[in-house]
């Protein structure tokens, strides 16, 4: 899941990626 996750972040934008990474934490 974090690895299909980080695939997609490509394709967002700095903060989308910035928030994201957050909820990775926090799960």
């Amino acid at each position: 899941m974090g690895v299909e996750r980080g695939i997609r972040l490509e394709g967002l934008t700095e903060p989308q990626i910035l928030k994201a990474l957050e909820d990775l934490v926090k799960a």
